[in-house]
Formats: C-alpha cells, sequence, structure tokens
C-alpha cells in the first residue's frame, strides 16, 4: 500500500497512468478522489501484478487514511486502521 500511496500522490518518480486508470469521481460519503479503476484481466498472469492486486485494497481504505500529507502520515494511519479493522473481527 505504501508503494500505491506513493505512486498515486507522485511522491516517486513514476508516471501514475503507467500503473493506474483512475476511476470517475463517485459522490459517495467516505469516497476518496483517488479511487482506481480495476483493469480486466483475463489471464493468469495479469491478475497477479501490482496494478491488479493492490485495487480492492486501496479503494477500500477511507478518505482520512488516502489523503495523509506526507509517507509517515500514511504509515501511521493505515497501521492504525487496519489494526482497528483486524481487532474488530476478532472472534469473541
Amino acid at each position: 500500500m505504501i508503494m500505491t500511496y506513493k505512486i498515486v500522490t507522485g511522491k516517486v518518480n513514476l508516471d501514475r497512468k503507467d500503473f493506474f486508470t483512475f476511476a470517475p469521481n463517485q459522490t459517495n460519503r467516505g469516497s476518496h478522489p483517488y479511487k482506481i479503476g480495476k483493469p480486466k484481466a483475463v489471464k493468469e498472469v495479469r491478475r497477479n501484478t501490482f496494478s491488479t492486486r493492490v485495487v480492492n485494497d486501496w479503494n477500500n481504505l477511507p478518505k482520512d487514511v488516502v489523503l495523509a500529507q506526507t509517507t509517515n502520515e500514511f504509515k501511521s494511519k493505515i497501521d492504525e486502521y487496519w489494526g482497528t479493522k483486524e481487532e474488530c473481527a476478532t472472534p469473541f
């Protein structure tokens, strides 16, 4: 997820259009402006590429995590988000 964040926000010297196609703006509450469209993946090789595997997890992140100003802030927020999510999923 960290590399996805860096590519999407332009923090690395890579063209994000080489990796991702952004979904059209959606009006859902909680939706973030960096939604990625999922590419069609017919062959197994394409299904296992980085740019295909990260789409669902990235699009499910909350707006406050994705809109972090720095990479370290993103790391902290994603750790907190995933930690909270795992605690909720733990059976009693």
